[in-house]
């Protein structure tokens, strides 16, 4: 609202669709990005101002950096995975994987290879259930999905569109749906379980979003498909 109202100042009035897709443009140029939260509502920042631009690597140094941040934050992952969420071309992606070969290991499972960054962490089994946002990497970071999220439950999580939907993490599978909704003051949280037995630490989690969120009051309604 306050850039359509400075544009309109000068000279430049906007339709509020107008301006969403000038935004989008600009985004995706490089000139603004997210900036601060102010007061529950979503604002612009100048990109130069919040990431200032520093010293371009050579095409070779972007590829092994853009391979050595995706396995060390979503091991373990096949070269399709890469592949999939970086956008190279399959050529580049074996470069890329190629070129940080030093830094990585190897697993099969079944008929398919799996790259593990050696300095990954390996977490020990717990009873973890996590509230994940709409877009999380835990999903839109892999091609392949089929080991935490069930094939009949697909088209909850996310659609042919790409659409993704927030859902619930348990144990390492995807086993719900969550939504917020917000109104006078109050933020129910409502649960849509795609599993019979309600997990565990659900209620923990909920308390986890609303401290998040600064304590406002939230209430969960399960609703077991």
């Amino acid at each position: 609202e306050e850039i359509g109202e400075a544009l309109n100042q000068r000279g430049i009035p906007l339709s509020q669709y107008a301006l969403r897709h000038l935004l989008m443009r600009a985004e995706t140029d490089g000139i603004v990005c997210s900036g601060a939260d102010k007061k529950g509502t979503a604002t612009y920042a100048l990109l130069d101002e919040r990431a200032p631009h520093g010293e371009e690597p050579s095409r070779e140094e972007a590829l092994a950096r853009l391979a050595r941040i995706y396995f060390r934050s979503h091991s373990p992952a096949t070269l399709a995975d890469f592949t999939w969420w970086s956008g190279l071309t399959a050529t580049e992606a074996r470069r890329a994987v190629a070129s940080i070969a030093e830094e990585l290991t190897t697993e099969h499972f079944g008929d398919r290879e799996f790259f593990v960054f050696r300095n990954a962490a390996a977490a020990a089994p717990c009873d973890t259930t996590h509230l994940l946002p709409a877009y999380d990497q835990y999903l839109i970071g892999y091609k392949d999905r089929s080991g935490v999220l069930a094939k009949e439950h697909t088209s909850k999580a996310f659609n042919s569109h790409g659409i993704f939907q927030p859902v619930i993490l348990c144990d390492g599978q995807i086993v719900g749906n969550w939504k917020r909704t917000a109104g006078r003051g109050n933020v129910t949280i409502q649960t849509t379980l795609w599993v019979n037995a309600v997990p565990k630490a659900l209620d923990a989690a909920i308390a986890r979003y609303r401290s998040f969120i600064g304590g406002t009051k939230s209430e969960n309604s399960p609703e077991a498909l």
